[in-house]
């Protein structure tokens, strides 16, 4: 989404944002998939890696989808923010699933996931209140 948005975005403030965040996001999910089994719960569903990337219950699921230009700015950081803050309460969710000195490099990664999430979420927040 961010990727789709930053080659597309006349804004060069905001189209360098969601490039660098979508370069980072490549990277944690790169290095989540390879570390993050997939997890069965107690009521026998499970999270794979690429569920537990992937941002749920978007209210407008069809903004992803749309040009920069159809979205508009204020409309791409509101679901930014909204992509993020569920992101990064779904990796709070699954360092609750793990035990952090059994798995410290699972935890590991999990805190430079979360940490780099609320950098990114300062950056949206402050490039609202920058416009």
């Amino acid at each position: 989404m961010f990727g789709a948005w930053a080659r597309d975005d006349r804004t060069p403030e905001l189209a360098r944002m969601f490039g660098t965040m979508s370069n980072h996001h490549a990277e944690l999910a790169a290095a989540c998939t390879a570390r993050l089994p997939a997890v069965t719960l107690d009521d026998e569903t499970s999270w794979t890696p690429e569920q537990f990337i992937a941002a749920r219950d978007l209210a407008d699921e069809q903004l992803p989808a749309r040009s920069a230009e159809a979205s508009g700015a204020e409309a791409r950081r509101r679901a930014a923010g909204r992509v993020l803050t569920l992101a990064r309460d779904r990796a709070v969710e699954q360092v609750s699933l793990i035990d952090e000195v059994l798995d410290e490099p699972t935890a590991d990664l999990l805190d430079t996931l979360i940490s780099r999430i609320d950098a990114h979420l300062l950056a949206v927040a402050g490039e609202a209140s920058a416009t």
